[in-house]
């Protein structure tokens, strides 16, 4: 899953997410689970620019400002995939966020195939 942070603080899309879990009545996400939790911080034109340009921060409206184009994010994709899929050392000064997101590809990669938690149905069901 991929969703902005916006302008929320570091963490604060994922306990969003997870207090919306809790108030549903589902179990929280296990370390195990191969479920993916991607928050670039500001917005995914953060990471498109750094991709494309080599240095970006967290806390530019690269959307705005430096109007990251259409064309620009398949290309910033694709090298971004390719990073994952050799295992390349990420380039220096990558933003925090693109790093906490190689973590959970990695946690994901050494989780065992077929692996499925049991979830446990909701009350009143």
């Amino acid at each position: 899953m991929v969703i902005d942070a916006d302008t929320q603080p570091e963490g604060g899309r994922e306990r969003q997410l997870a207090e919306r879990l809790r108030v549903a009545g589902e179990p929280a996400r296990g370390r195990k689970e191969r479920i993916s939790l991607w928050v670039p911080r500001r917005q995914m034109e953060t990471w498109v620019h750094f991709l494309k340009h080599g240095k970006a921060d967290e806390q530019t409206d690269y959307k705005r400002l430096h109007a990251v184009r259409d064309e620009d994010r398949q290309p910033a994709a694709q090298k971004f995939a390719r990073m994952l899929a050799t295992r390349q050392p990420l380039p220096h000064g990558v933003v925090r966020s693109m790093r906490k997101a190689v973590d959970e590809f990695e946690r994901i990669r050494a989780a065992p195939v077929g692996w499925s938690p049991v979830r446990r149905k909701r009350k009143g069901r």
